[in-house]
């Protein structure tokens, strides 16, 4: 044979074939990429999804807990005008307490004082009857002598 006819390189043939297989080999990968591609185009929608949703119920959580906090400042008050009501109505109340002690010390104070005038009056009037009465027999007794 002619060495003009020989070649190093592989018949065109052959270089066909190897190179059908690596396209063939290649088409796979692609389709295996853009599979990967499509299916990580999905994971970036679902966790932009989540991501909102996390990002709306953190907003809600943060108007919570702004309410829980105004809501504990609001009890705090409560609490201090609670004690404050409280020490003022024990005040009151020993206040109550003490007008009605002075209340009931004037009206036996009163009790007594009508009870005074009532045997005042009484012994008064024993007193005017006995003098009638002797002015009224003395003068029986002049008469009938």
């Amino acid at each position: 044979m002619q060495s003009q006819y020989l070649v190093i390189e592989p018949i065109a043939r052959d270089q066909l074939i190897v190179i059908s297989e690596k396209h063939s080999q290649l088409e796979s990968k692609y389709q295996q990429v853009l599979l990967r591609i499509q299916e990580q185009d999905e994971l970036q929608d679902s966790s932009t999804a989540q991501i909102q949703d996390l990002d709306s119920e953190n907003r809600q959580l943060r108007e919570d807990l702004i309410e829980i906090k105004q809501l504990a400042a609001d009890t705090i008050a409560i609490n201090d005008m609670n004690q404050q009501l409280q020490a003022e109505r024990d005040q009151l109340q020993q206040e109550i307490d003490d007008l009605a002690t002075s209340v009931g010390e004037f009206k036996d104070s009163s009790d007594q004082d009508w009870f005074l005038r009532g045997a005042g009056t009484i012994l008064l009037g024993l007193f005017i009857g006995f003098l009638a009465s002797r002015g009224f027999y003395n003068s029986r007794r002049s008469e009938w002598s």
